[in-house]
């Protein structure tokens, strides 16, 4: 099973420089399960527009995967920004994983604040390349999660409101992914 899908993940205020405008958190999510009688191999691969940023301020790159058990592990954030995903990763028979990757805002007292809101912000955007050694892999649904931060004028939240929609996972041909992929590489590495 192989295919690609859109992703973007950000983490800024709706208008930066604005006073009092929720501040909004995205991430991307690819949800893989394996329903084939063997363990299969999953490789996820991220061709960003522009490259990911492990930190930027307060803001902080995070990327993980969690498994069927609710166990999850953690990428590092500068790992992930250089390998650009997920390069292997073995999904029991009959499993469900979760790949998220999205950027999180944490507090610190340095941050700027224009009426309240933080004004820390980064966002990274382009597409996902997913490929599975087997062929009885579902395939994938892939989500964005929002979360929308209203703070007040000293910079302590005061509400949260949040949203998630799906993103359509296109299957495609280990031939058109390697297009694909090949293409996306000129995005990785600019002349």
């Amino acid at each position: 099973m192989s295919g690609f899908v859109m992703f973007e993940v950000l983490s800024q205020p709706v208008v930066p420089g604005i006073p009092n405008v929720p501040y909004v958190e995205q991430g991307s999510f690819i949800q893989i399960a394996n329903t084939s009688g063997a363990a299969a191999t999953v490789q996820i691969r991220y061709f960003p527009a522009q490259p990911f940023v492990p930190s930027l301020g307060a803001v902080k790159l995070f990327a993980n995967y969690i498994d069927n058990t609710g166990n999850v592990t953690m990428i590092p954030p500068a790992q992930f920004a250089q390998q650009n995903g997920f390069p292997a990763v073995q999904i029991p028979s009959l499993k469900t994983f979760i790949f998220g990757v999205q950027y999180v805002i944490l507090a610190t007292q340095s941050q700027t604040l224009v009426g309240g809101t933080p004004q820390d912000g980064v966002a990274t955007r382009g597409f996902a390349t997913v490929f599975s050694n087997v062929t009885s892999v579902i395939p994938p649904l892939s989500t964005i999660r929002q979360v929308f931060t209203n703070y007040n004028s000293s910079g302590q939240a005061e509400s949260v409101n949040s949203s998630a929609y799906s993103v359509p996972f296109q299957l495609a041909t280990s031939a058109e992914i390697a297009a694909l992929e090949h293409d996306g590489q000129k995005i990785l590495t600019p002349a």
